[in-house]
């Protein structure tokens, strides 16, 4: 699957933005933890050749939905965030603000991924 140059720089700043939102929300550690799985996955994304259907991996796609939803509950259920403002030094986002609503609609974006990829859209197989 060849990527259009404005694809590609959409998904690296696309990348940059969450990891540079993670950084000022809640610091350093947490940021490296999400570097691992973006920054690999816009690696893997810019190696990685094929375009399958929505069809071939709509059941892990469903199931990892499913597992992130139950994360984030757990987060809420174990105040998460205020144990990790207390490891990390950094205070607890502000759960109103324009930066925390930005975090969620970056991640919100994972549910464009069946349009998109159905549409065969390279920006699509990047957040799947």
């Amino acid at each position: 699957m060849k990527k259009d140059t404005l694809t590609v720089i959409a998904a690296l700043l696309f990348t940059i933005a969450v990891l540079v939102l993670g950084y000022i929300l809640l610091g350093l550690l947490p940021m490296f933890f999400f570097a691992s799985g973006f920054l690999g996955g816009f690696i893997q994304w810019l190696i990685i050749s094929t375009k399958p259907s929505f069809a071939t991996f709509k059941v892990p796609y469903f199931l990892s939905l499913a597992f992130f939803v139950l994360h984030k509950y757990e987060e809420r259920r174990m105040n998460f965030f205020p144990r990790l403002s207390e490891i990390t030094r950094v205070p607890v986002p502000e759960a109103n603000s324009l930066l925390a609503y930005l975090l969620y609609a970056f991640a919100g974006t994972w549910l464009l991924i069946p349009f998109l990829v159905k549409r065969s859209n390279n920006f699509g197989y990047y957040l799947s």
